[in-house]
C-alpha cells in the first residue's frame, strides 16, 4: 500500500517562488498543505482578546509571537494564531 509522502518545507517554499499558490491561501502543516485560516472579524477578534492577556501575563518570562511564522520547522510553514516561546531568544 502507498502513502502519501509529506511535502517538504523546501519543497513547499520552491513552489511559493514559482507562484503555485498565487490564488490559494494555503499553509504548510507538518508536510500537508491545508488552507488558511480566514482573515475576518470572526476569526481575528479572539485573536485580539488572547494577545491583550498573553502580551501582559508573560511581559519578561516569555516572547508572544502573533500570526508570525516560525522558521525551524523543516514540515512547517504556517501563521500560527499564537505561539509561546519560552525564555528569550
Amino acid at each position: 500500500m502507498t502513502h502519501p509522502r509529506p511535502l517538504k518545507r523546501v519543497e513547499y517554499d520552491r513552489l511559493v517562488a514559482l507562484g503555485a499558490f498565487e490564488d490559494e491561501r494555503v499553509e504548510l502543516l507538518h508536510g500537508v498543505l491545508v488552507d488558511m485560516s480566514p482573515n475576518d472579524p470572526e476569526h481575528v477578534s479572539p485573536i485580539d482578546r488572547l494577545t491583550m492577556i498573553l502580551v501582559p501575563a508573560l511581559r519578561g518570562r516569555a516572547i508572544v509571537r502573533i500570526q508570525l511564522r516560525r522558521s525551524r520547522d523543516l514540515t512547517r510553514v504556517c501563521s500560527p494564531k499564537w505561539v509561546h516561546l519560552s525564555g528569550r531568544s
